[in-house]
């Protein structure tokens, strides 16, 4: 008697062949159970007006994760990543005041910001492939170095950026926030690298170096790649930041590089390299938020909320761990 023909369809599933294919599907599920949670608690907070409101807060994280994720595919790291937003944010908002918030003058500025973002990280890039360097000690230098360069452009936190900055963050354009639409340009930036064969040459650099050197790739091109993409992405992250703030800060972007590699581990990538999605990062930086909220409306006591906070990435990042190496066996 054939007992796979009586099990029920979602068993008969090969779930590991499945979070092979698609990395981030744990990460759904995950947001699904939180979302729930935080329904339970608190009915209002699955309303659409109030979900639009969490996206735009949670948007300089996202696009930070999103960018980060390049680099972990490839592994390595980019540690530069909270300073490269406060040396874009000064450039941006500088540049806006000096063109008295003009329209032409904040185009200039986003230009100026992104170029900047991309360039810092294809500067990391290079400095890695051409050096030889360790991207860990390399990305730390660097990050030093943005941070020195934010302090001359703007001294202390200040500078005054035109409310059109934050309208557009929190606008809606076809009653949708522009932050989806943000979004969807980022997934679909993924998908077109994906269809090109860009993510599975990237994917192979950091599952082996040399096997993908043999194969024909060429490493420290796509090494420059990521680290380029990264930057860019990071320069969206501090615009997201402006958008917020209405003002600059030499020291924007603080922490934010930990939270992006965080994000990206609890979304399914492998730190090592070699596996992982950035649209999993996604949804691993809106658990990081969603973990926040849920200590807050559960009324956890304050002097535990960061050991919560902590224990619970540990344990995501541990879960997605063990099923990174458990695909990585079967692989072989």
């Amino acid at each position: 008697m054939n007992t796979n023909s009586t099990k029920p369809r979602w068993l008969k599933i090969d779930w590991k062949e499945r979070f092979r294919k698609t990395p981030y599907l744990l990460g759904i599920v995950i947001v699904i159970l939180l979302m729930i949670l935080l329904g339970i608690r608190n009915p209002k907070y699955l309303r659409f007006m109030s979900l639009s409101v969490k996206l735009k807060s949670w948007m300089p994280l996202l696009f930070a994760a999103f960018g980060q994720t390049f680099v972990i595919l490839t592994g390595g790291i980019d540690l530069s990543q909270g300073t490269m937003i406060a040396l874009v944010n000064v450039i941006v908002v500088q540049l806006v005041m000096y063109f008295e918030g003009s329209v032409q003058g904040i185009i200039i500025a986003v230009s100026a910001g992104i170029l900047v973002g991309t360039a810092a990280g294809i500067i990391n890039g290079l400095l890695l492939t051409r050096l030889r360097l360790q991207a860990l000690i390399t990305t730390y230098a660097t990050g030093v170095i943005w941070k020195g360069l934010a302090l001359a452009v703007m001294g202390e936190p200040g500078g005054k950026v035109p409310m059109s900055f934050y309208h557009f963050f929190s606008g809606k354009f076809l009653y949708i926030p522009v932050a989806v639409y943000l979004l969807g340009f980022s997934i679909l930036l993924y998908f077109f690298l994906l269809k090109r064969g860009i993510i599975t040459e990237l994917k192979a650099v950091g599952g082996s170096t040399m096997a993908a050197f043999e194969s024909g790739v060429n490493v420290n091109s796509k090494k420059v790649m990521a680290y380029g993409i990264c930057g860019f992405f990071t320069a969206l992250a501090t615009l997201a930041i402006i958008g917020e703030t209405i003002s600059g800060s030499p020291l924007a972007g603080a922490g934010y590089e930990l939270e992006a590699i965080s994000s990206a581990a609890i979304g399914g990538a492998s730190l090592s390299g070699g596996f992982g999605s950035p649209i999993g990062s996604l949804f691993g930086g809106v658990i990081t938020r969603l973990i926040n909220d849920i200590i807050f409306f559960y009324g956890i006591d304050v002097k535990y909320q960061q050991l919560m906070q902590g224990v619970i990435i540990i344990l995501a990042l541990s879960f997605g761990s063990l099923l990174a190496k458990s695909l990585s066996r079967r692989d072989k």
